[in-house]
């Protein structure tokens, strides 16, 4: 075996322990991931993997791809703590990988392991690429979207790539909504200015074959949703959408303009120190023209644009998670359906501190609860 191919082997192995060791060591936390894995068990136990559903209604406040994949690693690996969060840590792990083959193609080898070593430890993936929560696989998608669309410019071979990087977007909206096409359009629209010019223009069949690419993973289930839920396509692009980047009344989360300067800090840890340290040696290369100044020009807008896009929205949330259960108690409206089968032994349970009916349930379900009793009472 080559000493590259053992070096790569050895990488993955240390990543693999870095997210994956202990996976079920705590119980899962409330609200975020007891309301995924429910989810997640539901859409297994109950066989409908078209509208995922929660204590027993539909839930669509997120699309389907992470529950499929929770509920895909519960039918192999049993229902759990370690099932639930397999797919979070796998989803961090491939943004180590695709940063690395990233950073390889603008900067070098050397320092493409450096930037994915910084990556992979910063506190919040670390923390974040441990929970059953939908942000490290959008995070995964949006990378490897970014990687096949420099891949397109620096290699020239638009053909190849842009296909690649719709279907990651499309992907990356079936994990999160819009979010997935947004972020990495943007970055990409901001940040592709610093990269060497193409030698000729990439024509239309590209990009064609590219939204096709991101519509194939998206399409089919956006149909066979708003079929099943004939509100459901208004609710997610104008409730979930448009409203949470608008209204800050919403949500109830509401952030000032520098929010994300309060965040990013102890998101990145130590390395927030490393890159103040380095800002003004990165602003001499980038200004003499070194060779890493595209590698410079092209991360700073990408990130400046990133964070000028969450802090413009309306709706910012710090995420934090306690030990309260996931589940409530259920109401008599709630106990006419029919219940999923029984917890497993250490699922969070009623017995634990319950939340507030209104606090269980989605904003979907909140609002079809409310649109069913306006019509029986007229």
């Amino acid at each position: 075996m080559r000493p590259d191919t053992i070096a790569r082997l050895g990488g993955l192995v240390l990543l693999g322990l870095l997210f994956a060791a202990y996976l079920g060591a705590w119980p899962l936390f409330d609200p975020d991931e007891g309301r995924n894995a429910e989810v997640a068990r539901e859409m297994l136990v109950g066989g409908d993997w078209t509208v995922p559903h929660f204590n027993g209604l539909p839930y669509l406040d997120k699309p389907v791809l992470f529950f499929w994949l929770v509920a895909a690693a519960f039918r192999v690996l049993g229902v759990g703590e370690v099932a639930a969060r397999l797919p979070a840590a796998l989803a961090a792990i491939a943004t180590v990988v695709f940063t690395a083959a990233l950073g390889t193609r603008l900067i070098g080898r050397s320092r493409a392991l450096v930037a994915a070593g910084v990556v992979a430890t910063t506190p919040m993936m670390l923390v974040f690429g441990r929970l059953a929560i939908f942000d490290v696989p959008l995070t995964a998608f949006i990378t490897a979207a970014l990687y096949c669309l420099v891949r397109a410019r620096l290699d020239g071979a638009p053909m190849r790539w842009w296909p690649a990087a719709g279907l990651a977007m499309g992907l990356a909206v079936l994990t999160k909504g819009p979010v997935g096409v947004a972020v990495p359009l943007l970055a990409w629209a901001a940040a592709r200015g610093a990269l060497p010019r193409p030698a000729g223009r990439a024509g239309v069949v590209p990009l064609v074959l590219a939204l096709l690419a991101g519509a194939l993973p998206v399409v089919p289930w956006l149909v066979a949703a708003a079929t099943r839920e004939p509100d459901f396509l208004r609710y997610a692009l104008v409730d979930e959408t448009a409203l949470r980047f608008l209204s800050p009344a919403r949500f109830h989360r509401a952030g000032p303009v520098y929010f994300y300067a309060t965040v990013l800090p102890w998101a990145l840890g130590v390395w927030t120190v490393v890159l103040a340290a380095s800002a003004g040696p990165l602003v001499r290369l980038w200004r003499e023209g070194a060779p890493e100044a595209a590698a410079v020009g092209f991360a700073a807008r990408a990130a400046a644009i990133i964070v000028l896009f969450f802090s413009l929205s309306a709706s910012k949330r710090r995420n934090t998670c306690s030990r309260r259960s996931c589940r409530s108690r259920s109401s008599p409206r709630l106990a006419s359906r029919r219940r999923p089968p029984a917890l497993p032994p250490r699922w969070p349970r009623p017995a634990d501190p319950p939340c507030s009916l209104a606090s269980s349930l989605s904003r979907w379900q909140l609002r079809r609860l409310t649109s069913r009793a306006a019509s029986s009472s007229s």
